[in-house]
């Protein structure tokens, strides 16, 4: 289901493993079993995975990750195993799953999870969608829940621009659109889905776990490159919503091309767990 490019989705794991929240992590993984079996939804080629489990201190897990990308999902298990080479200690179990989440959960077998992860997803389902996800949760005995990077709205570059503000106002009207779960939370994705994993019983904490894009300081041509690619999708994503401004957005677009720049963007990681004491994020984070 992830809709994006293996292309784009190597762009930014590197972004992803910088921003994600440490301490929710270590929460989740104290939620888990010894031998723990992980449902990855949204998975593309494993970046979740790659990143939490080192993480979780568990020698043998089980992983599955779940997508409806048929290419991303041919892709995981060798990009996965090639991973799992240079971990040891690490006794991983990986199979892919190939399933549409806007059509049910049935195929992911929640109750035989002990884990539910996600990234980058909340954003694109609807409110609708999420209360149902939060209904089946409970229903298969609320394994806890990590889904992290999910957008809420604050996107700023450094040096601003008049036209940022134009541009940004049609890319949030944009991510508002139906995503295939119908209309998308967008920005909402954070707090609307916090609100109903807490109505169907889950204790639940947000992190910040914002991107920063700064192609000068990290000498790193991937984020350059990553940066080039979100201006370019802000630009697409504006024009689609206000095709009158084309060639006003063109224009935003060339300069922030030809312009050295910083780039935050913010998200949010979600921990949901069973139990009704309050996790604090790390220590390290501020909301």
């Amino acid at each position: 289901m992830s809709g994006f490019s293996a292309d784009w989705l190597h762009l930014r794991e590197p972004l992803d493993a910088a921003a994600r929240d440490p301490g929710l992590a270590l929460h989740f993984a104290a939620a888990l079993p010894e031998r723990p079996r992980l449902l990855d939804i949204g998975a593309g080629t494993g970046s979740a995975l790659r990143w939490l489990a080192p993480r979780l201190g568990r020698p043998a897990q089980r992983w599955t990750l779940a997508d409806g990308d048929d290419a991303l999902l041919a892709a995981a298990p060798q990009a996965v195993a090639g991973w799992a080479a240079g971990q040891p200690w690490l006794h991983l179990e990986a199979e892919t799953l190939r399933t549409d989440l806007a059509t049910g959960f049935e195929a992911l077998d929640l109750p035989a999870r002990d884990g539910v992860v996600a990234s980058a997803v909340l954003d694109l389902v609807s409110e609708a969608w999420a209360g149902r996800f939060a209904t089946a949760l409970a229903a298969a005995g609320r394994p806890p829940v990590l889904a992290m990077l999910s957008v809420d709205g604050r996107v700023a570059f450094d040096p601003p621009d008049a036209d940022d503000a134009f541009v940004l106002a049609r890319v949030a009207v944009h991510s508002g659109r139906d995503k295939g779960f119908g209309p998308a939370l967008g920005a909402r994705a954070p707090h609307v889905v916090a609100a109903a994993l807490e109505r169907a019983g889950y204790a639940v904490t947000l992190a910040p776990s914002d991107w920063r894009l700064d192609p000068a300081a990290d000498g790193d041509d991937g984020t350059a490159a990553a940066l080039r690619v979100l201006v370019a999708g802000y630009a697409a994503a504006a024009t689609q919503t206000d095709p009158d401004a084309a060639d006003r957005i063109a224009a935003w677009a060339a300069w922030r091309r030809s312009t050295p720049a910083v780039l935050h963007v913010g998200h949010r990681d979600l921990l949901a767990v069973a139990d009704r004491a309050r996790v604090m994020p790390s220590p390290v984070r501020t909301c």
